[in-house]
């Protein structure tokens, strides 16, 4: 980790870790307790952040981009995540917003309001993400599905609040098997 500049004003940071629990040892300095378990973890890979940290410690305002491979977060694997980022307490803007996993990509931005660095239920969201190359069967298989179905799936989804979801998504499937279906492309837009 590399640091300059004037604590409680503006830091320039470079961090880079191959562990998450590397960076647990800063949670008293904003005044915090860190987590005992961690969600996300790494598998072989790396997590870089090049950015600035302004303003008091007890209210930092944390910009810059985070660069992660071989993510492991609640027990999905993702290839490679990088967004640019502007976070404090109150909100989580992700300026841009790019997944890789596998095949599958996905990009796009989103914004959260936090209480206290977490977002709630009844946190503001909005959010405007695009997949392409998503596998049906894996995404099933994921979520708890088992049907007979195989193909690409791409989608684009925006959120405009959490708490009284207002949402859209169009969806594309191409080269898609069903049981008595060979179906070469579709299309669906939804909205609530």
């Amino acid at each position: 980790m590399a640091v300059s500049g004037t604590l409680g004003e503006t830091l320039a940071v470079h961090a880079s870790s191959s562990n998450f629990r590397d960076v647990l040892p800063l949670f008293p300095l904003f005044g915090a307790s860190a987590p005992t378990e961690l969600r996300a973890s790494l598998h072989g890979g790396r997590a870089q952040f090049d950015g600035m940290v302004t303003g008091p410690l007890a209210n930092p305002r944390i910009s810059g981009r985070a660069d992660v491979t071989h993510l492991a977060f609640d027990q999905r694997e993702f290839d490679h995540i990088v967004t640019t980022l502007d976070i404090d307490k109150s909100t989580a803007n992700l300026r841009t917003l790019a997944v890789d996993q596998g095949k599958m990509h996905v990009e796009g931005q989103a914004r959260i309001g936090l209480v206290d660095w977490k977002p709630e239920d009844s946190s503001a969201l909005s959010a405007s993400v695009s997949v392409r190359g998503a596998d049906i069967q894996k995404l099933l298989v994921e979520n708890g599905y088992q049907l007979p179905v195989t193909g690409a799936l791409s989608a684009t989804v925006r959120v405009t609040e959490l708490s009284s979801p207002r949402w859209s998504v169009e969806t594309w499937m191409r080269k898609t098997w069903l049981p008595t279906t060979n179906i070469s492309t579709a299309f669906a837009p939804m909205s609530p």
